[in-house]
């Protein structure tokens, strides 16, 4: 019956976008497969569909039709993200093990063109608002499906993602879940409804208390990160300080002590063996970049280099299915230089900053008159969010992460639509004014 239900829903929305030729329709089908995965949570013919090909499909194809809708955002970022694309190709030609590169740039490949078609399409306020909100929905499912089950189960399992995504694994899905907190409690005062705003407060809750039970220390550390962010914000600071102690007091007594022998180890790395085999890590990926000037391309985390380049091989080993396999970077910035090498990091690195000085450039524009405030919002969200990620991908190998580049090409959207000027209803002339110098 679930089959049945999704499959009808995703023929019905598609059909949608061709008869309206809206290739904006069948992007957000796109996204809706690709993070919310909902076939995967079926028994039957829908779960090994290619949906997602399908709505790729069709969001070329109503692109082709209706191609007067694309606008090129011709924004710094942009030129960022495509370089990244091509750098990534380059060290991917001549990675150290091109068996193992190539398919993963393929993936990776896919993701950036479906986020380039996003920056295409998404070029006015209702879009980029129902995209993020879209977004949000679309994890947001999983984080209160996940909310639900930890606190029936009293915590005592790990919270995980959809079977065979990219946010199966709980580390996968703590990320998101903290990346997306920032974004509903900033949302929530851009939608026109009271009980949308209470909806998304509620999302914003469920996310959080799923990021919490995927025991990951990484989406722990990420969401002290953006509940601090937040709280600088706030106009009730104290009020809200306090109701932080009284939810920790709570959770405290709820969090089995599976949970706190967890995060006890981020305090201990000495005795920790997690937290040495991440340093051991580091230090191989420096070496591997400062031996090879394009990095060692995608999937240079080899028992191989393991021997060759760290200074303790034994602690590059980890067990998957039942083999011993080298063990991963354990950090976004050193996978980046492992991979990419250090010209690959300082690309990677300007464009996250880039974005960052870009979204608050942003969040003071919106704030010059009244019908710009959506835009001040949004701005500070996305912020949270990249923060967020930058906080969590300290501890984990989630560079590429799909998520990070469909905000990252929100970020993009808002940008160019915010310059073009369009949403400027009074004194248009001194409010660009301001906005150029």
């Amino acid at each position: 019956m679930r089959d049945i239900i999704i499959v009808s829903v995703y023929a019905a929305a598609l059909a949608w976008a061709l008869y309206k030729r809206n290739p904006f329709i069948a992007l957000m089908v796109y996204f809706w497969i690709s993070f919310m995965n909902p076939h995967r949570y079926t028994w039957g013919f829908a779960y090994n569909l290619p949906l997602a090909m399908g709505a790729a499909a069709v969001t070329f194809l109503t692109l082709f039709i209706s191609y007067k809708q694309i606008k090129f955002p011709k924004t710094r970022e942009t030129y960022f993200f495509i370089a990244i694309w091509a750098f990534t190709l380059l060290t991917t030609i001549f990675s150290m093990y091109p068996e193992y590169a190539w398919p993963r740039w393929e993936v990776l490949a896919k993701s950036f063109l479906m986020t380039l078609v996003a920056m295409l399409v998404i070029n006015n306020k209702d879009r980029i608002i129902t995209f993020l909100l879209g977004v949000v929905f679309y994890i947001g499912f999983v984080g209160v499906k996940g909310a639900i089950f930890g606190v029936v189960t009293g915590g005592k399992y790990r919270v995980w993602g959809p079977p065979e995504s990219f946010i199966e694994d709980n580390n996968s899905v703590g990320l998101c879940m903290v990346m997306l907190v920032p974004l509903c409690l900033f949302l929530k005062d851009v939608v026109p409804k009271k009980w949308q705003s209470m909806t998304l407060l509620g999302i914003a809750g469920a996310l959080s208390v799923s990021a919490v039970l995927t025991y990951s220390r990484g989406a722990m550390l990420g969401l002290v990160a953006v509940s601090i962010y937040y709280w600088t914000f706030s106009k009730h600071k104290l009020r809200i300080a306090l109701a932080g102690i009284v939810i920790l007091i709570v959770a405290f007594q709820f969090l089995p002590q599976e949970w706190f022998n967890r995060m006890d180890t981020i305090e201990d790395y000495e005795e920790d063996r997690s937290a040495n085999m991440r340093l051991n890590s580091w230090a191989m990926s420096y070496q591997i970049a400062r031996h090879n000037i394009l990095g060692g391309g995608f999937d240079c985390f080899t028992l191989e280099n393991y021997n060759r380049y760290s200074p303790n091989p034994d602690l590059g080993r980890a067990h998957q299915d039942g083999q011993i396999v080298g063990s991963t970077a354990h950090s976004i910035y050193f996978q980046v230089l492992a991979t990419q090498g250090f010209g690959g990091l300082l690309l990677y690195l300007a464009a996250l900053f880039s974005m960052l000085f870009s979204l608050r450039r942003l969040d003071k524009i919106g704030r010059i008159t009244d019908s710009g405030l959506w835009i001040s919002f949004v701005s500070r969200g996305l912020i949270g969010s990249i923060l967020g990620f930058m906080a969590s991908g300290a501890f984990l190998s989630l560079a590429f992460f799909d998520l990070f580049w469909a905000l990252y090409g929100a970020g993009i959207c808002l940008k160019a639509f915010v310059f073009s000027g369009e949403w400027l209803q009074d004194n248009k002339g001194d409010i660009i004014e301001n906005i150029t110098t």
